[in-house]
């Protein structure tokens, strides 16, 4: 894909710049039609009835009958995580991005941008980009690639999914929260901890995390960057990628 690091570096500087705490856009950076690439933009209901924003991206070629579902981080919306998006959708993938509620342009709703790690109802907007993509397309395997707070919903969710991908998840509340030591930010009083998934699980964990260590996560899920906590994609750059990809290829 022409372009491939250029778009992926812009849009994470952005993301970067942000810094830890929920800071949702509503204003999106690019779109896929900017760069050429054939989508459908779609609102779709959660159970509770909030309206969801969806990205559904078609592949150019080489269709590999997957569809990944990209999960962003607390700042930003979907469109920053673009690159990782049509990088993906170039490789044959099926690609679905969201916007959590509050974000990009799904549905307003009141982000507590400063007490809270994350919103619970992140999970049902997760499951509405999940149902979507079960329906239609029906004979694909179905997984997610998070980012962060993006790597934790697939954890905690009861749908099934064949396969998890994560840079840097949020594998642990509780001890993100203490290794983060801000003691304004706390936890949704209902939230859930992570529960044992028997699906292939790919991780990618910065050397350098200050909030996400190997012990955290079994080591036969993990691949270690040079890194901090996000960024796999620019520092592994087309390994990244050839990871995935080598990844799904082994999915029966």
């Amino acid at each position: 894909m022409k372009n491939k690091l250029s778009i992926f570096t812009l849009i994470f500087t952005f993301s970067f710049s942000l810094g830890f705490g929920m800071k949702p856009k509503k204003d999106y950076v690019y779109t896929p039609k900017e760069f050429d690439f054939s989508y459908k933009e779609l609102k779709i209901k959660t159970i509770d009835n909030f309206e969801i924003n969806i990205w559904d991206i078609t592949p150019k070629s080489n269709l590999k009958n997957t569809t990944i579902i990209i999960c962003g981080t607390d700042a930003g919306n979907m469109s920053y995580f673009i690159g990782q998006a049509l990088n993906l959708a170039n490789e044959g993938y099926n690609v679905i991005t969201f916007d959590y509620r509050g974000f990009g342009h799904s549905q307003d709703f009141k982000v507590d941008t400063v007490n809270l790690l994350f919103h619970n109802e992140f999970l049902l907007d997760f499951e509405v980009a999940v149902e979507h993509a079960k329906k239609m397309y029906p004979k694909n395997k179905v997984g997610s690639l998070g980012f962060s707070m993006g790597g934790y919903f697939p954890l905690i969710t009861k749908m099934k999914l064949d396969f998890i991908m994560a840079d840097s998840p949020l594998i642990s509340p509780k001890i993100f929260l203490q290794r983060l030591a801000e003691p304004d930010v706390t936890l949704p009083s209902n939230y859930l901890e992570p529960i044992a998934k028997k699906v292939p699980q790919l991780y990618f964990i910065g050397k350098d995390d200050k909030f996400l260590l190997m012990n955290d996560i079994p080591t036969d899920f993990a691949i270690l960057f040079k890194g901090n906590h996000l960024g796999a994609e620019l520092i592994l750059k087309d390994k990244f990628y050839a990871m995935i990809d080598s990844f799904l290829v082994k999915l029966k």
